[in-house]
């Protein structure tokens, strides 16, 4: 089959329109941010099923005539305004230990990395938390240290760990000095476990004084742990019968029965280093705007954090005396990365309200590049039940597992938190962060900026009139093609086309693209005292192709009229990897083959109930359903929440497809109503004389733009 197929591409770079300026404005944009997916968390959450009953709206940061978000008191000084500021690398919790029973590897005790963490629904469990360091070292010292000698470790290691995010490292003390360690093996995965059998040569320059040195490293990152339930691991690392010969001489030998560990010490971090300070009158590259009030950075200036020497730039040089942020592990050295937060102070939950949100000025410059120092920034809340603000100390953060990073320019960034705190709060704060994540997306550079730059905080609280609904593009419907890889025009029921979500959930290692089968979205009784009365439920309403009428087979409880079927899906719950309900969240699907045909459009929404005493509440996703019932391709309808079956055919035959496809690879960030009304205006109508392929959060890198779904036959 030959013809002409245009391509057109929308830039997938960053909008500059609808930025906000710095102070008090309210202007509300997610134009100007790009989300990087972490570990197998969400990428940029949106709340919008939600209803606002109503009420008054109660701020308990910032709002009008308040300092408490400004980081300054009412003559514009600098004040920290109750909140302070923590070294995430740096926290203060030893985690290696020996332990017995089911712990142990063999005979009664094992060394073991791992604690009882704090679970986002109350309780302890033993495993690992969220952006952890954990260091045991094993020193020893050398008959004599003008000599190279041969360290032979051997022994047994089980690591459990979530994969290709969290890793266990076997490193060796460099001849750098100061913290430097260079990694010989590296571990992540599910429970497994291994034999140790490795050899480090050292050299007199690597010694320290006259000790060798080498250690188990034990990293997290920020989301996907014991301490948020999203991943169960009883402990990320087990270690017994550690054997260590320097030049084939046995010099320790460690079973761990005494409960005694003589050479393999715990040493706690020193962490990166806590740069968070208060600047005046800071500079940026926003071409629109600019703040002179009192802000918060994390520049590193050799000063903040004494013994760093300083960040200084090489080609963004406008942060304070030209320094940016610190790209090279600070005090940790250069396997390290920063991750410095900003904690407000307790807030204290209004009883009458049910919903909250957390909006906050930001200068982004991260440009993303090889060459760049990969910095993002991130929000995180954490809540009580107990009534005693002093408990969220020992409260777990959770947040939606997303970086955020930018061009620069000053945006506001809202955020729903309802869903993230827990039933029943009583006490909460916040926490804004930058975190040098980069490294996660193969962005290593040292070519920094000083962004990002955090002001003008507020929280505020509002009444709810039903429950939370939460999505997210990367686990809702994905424009697709039919799953066969090429048209066969003599069996047309052999084109059916998935109803899959955008995700790729297949591991990195499989080098595959093996996208979701179901959507999800997180439902949560938000009012206090309210429940679900029944399982949410997916609305369907499709503009079915009659090529393809003979073969379709409709799912139970479907109808159609004309070219229009319509339906709806019960939702059920969820379940991770692990076996372990993830609460609040309901999957649906509709069938895999014989239903979802090429020039088929489906129309979708979720909704749910709740009941507050008899006081039945409901919510729908999205929360503008106005377009729902057009088909017509007038465009009224979320993208979001559109589903095309492609490409679009008028005839069982070859060549009848529409020759343009509109592949809009930025989805609804910018520009999108620009492309459709110039298509419209050029008079050009979907599904006749042009496609489209919209890709759910494009800057995701799940592999769900048009590659992963067509194949050159198909278009």
């Amino acid at each position: 089959m030959a013809r002409k197929l245009l391509t057109i591409l929308t830039v997938a770079a960053l909008a500059l329109a609808g930025v906000a300026a710095a102070d008090e404005l309210t202007i509300q944009s997610t134009d100007a941010f790009t989300a990087r997916t972490l570990g197998v968390g969400s990428a940029k959450a949106v709340a919008d099923g939600m209803t606002k009953a109503d009420g008054d709206t109660i701020y308990l940061i910032g709002g009008l005539d308040r300092q408490d978000g400004k980081f300054e008191t009412a003559a514009g000084l600098p004040d920290w305004q109750g909140w302070n500021s923590v070294d995430h690398t740096n926290d203060g919790i030893f985690a290696w230990n020996i332990r017995s029973g089911e712990y142990a590897m063999a005979g009664d005790y094992s060394m073991v990395c791992g604690t009882d963490v704090a679970l986002p629904g109350g309780g302890t469990d033993f495993g690992y938390a969220n952006s952890w360091h954990k260091i045991l070292v094993f020193t020893y010292d050398v008959p004599d240290p003008s000599q190279i000698v041969e360290l032979h470790l051997t022994g047994t290691m089980r690591v459990d760990t979530e994969q290709d995010y969290d890793y266990v490292y076997l490193q060796a003390k460099t001849a750098m000095g100061g913290q430097n360690f260079a990694d010989h093996s590296t571990w992540d995965g599910p429970s497994r476990v291994y034999s140790l059998n490795h050899t480090v040569t050292l050299h007199p320059e690597d010694y320290v004084g006259n000790q060798a040195q080498i250690r188990f490293y034990f990293f997290s990152d920020v989301g996907w742990s014991d301490q948020d339930g999203l991943y169960d691991s009883n402990g990320p690392c087990w270690l017994d019968n550690l054997g260590v010969s320097l030049d084939g001489d046995l010099v320790d030998y460690e079973d761990f029965e005494d409960n005694v560990s003589d050479h393999w010490q715990e040493v706690m971090s020193p962490g990166v280093g806590d740069y968070a300070e208060l600047y005046q009158d800071l500079q940026d590259l926003d071409p629109c705007r600019q703040n002179s009030s009192v802000q918060v950075a994390f520049v590193d200036n050799g000063v903040v954090v004494p013994g760093t020497g300083g960040s200084q730039c090489i080609t963004w040089c406008y942060g304070p005396s030209g320094y940016i942020v610190n790209n090279s592990g600070g005090l940790l050295g250069p396997d390290s990365h920063i991750q410095n937060g900003i904690i407000s102070p307790p807030l204290e939950w209004q009883t009458n309200c049910d919903a909250a949100q957390l909006i906050f000025g930001v200068y982004m410059h991260e440009p993303m590049t090889a060459s760049s120092g990969g910095i993002m920034y991130e929000w995180y809340v954490r809540s009580v039940t107990t009534g005693d603000a002093a408990d969220l100390e020992a409260a777990a953060w959770t947040n939606d597992t997303t970086v955020w990073y930018g061009p620069p320019v000053y945006a506001n960034h809202p955020v729903d938190i309802t869903t993230y705190l827990e039933p029943g709060r009583t006490h909460f704060q916040v926490q804004l962060r930058v975190w040098e994540a980069g490294w996660l997306f193969n962005v290593t550079g040292s070519d920094g900026t000083p962004h990002p730059y955090f002001d003008n905080v507020r929280v505020l609280t509002y009444p709810f009139a039903g429950p939370a609904m939460l999505y997210d593009p990367l686990f809702i419907a994905q424009d697709d093609f039919p799953d066969l890889g090429d048209f066969d025009f003599s069996n047309l029921a052999a084109n059916s086309i998935r109803f899959d979500m955008a995700r790729n959930i297949s591991p990195a290692a499989a080098l595959r693209n093996d996208p979701g089968d179901s959507l999800f979205v997180d439902v949560v009784p938000v009012r206090a005292g309210s429940n679900l009365p029944q399982l949410p439920e997916m609305v369907v309403r499709m503009k079915a192709n009659p090529v393809f009428d003979a073969v379709r087979v409709l799912p139970a409880g479907f109808s159609q009229s004309g070219n229009i079927i319509t339906g709806a899906v019960v939702g059920d719950s969820t379940y991770a990897a692990s076996g372990l309900l993830v609460a609040d969240r309901y999957n649906f699907d509709l069938p895999d083959t014989g239903f979802f045909y090429p020039g088929d459009v489906i129309h979708y929404y979720f909704e749910a109930w709740d009941n507050l005493a008899g006081d039945i509440g409901h919510t729908v996703l999205p929360g503008d359903t106005t377009g729902f019932a057009s088909l017509t391709h007038d465009l009224h309808y979320p993208s979001d929440f559109i589903c095309r079956g492609l490409p679009s055919l008028n005839a069982a035959s070859p060549g009848s497809q529409p020759n343009i496809l509109f592949w809009n690879d930025f989805a609804n960030r910018g520009g999108e109503n620009e492309w459709y009304y110039a298509l419209k205006a050029a008079g050009l109508i979907e599904g006749v004389d042009y496609d489209i392929y919209y890709t759910n959060a494009p800057d995701a890198g799940e592999g769900n733009g048009l590659g992963g779904r067509a194949t050159s036959a198909l278009l």
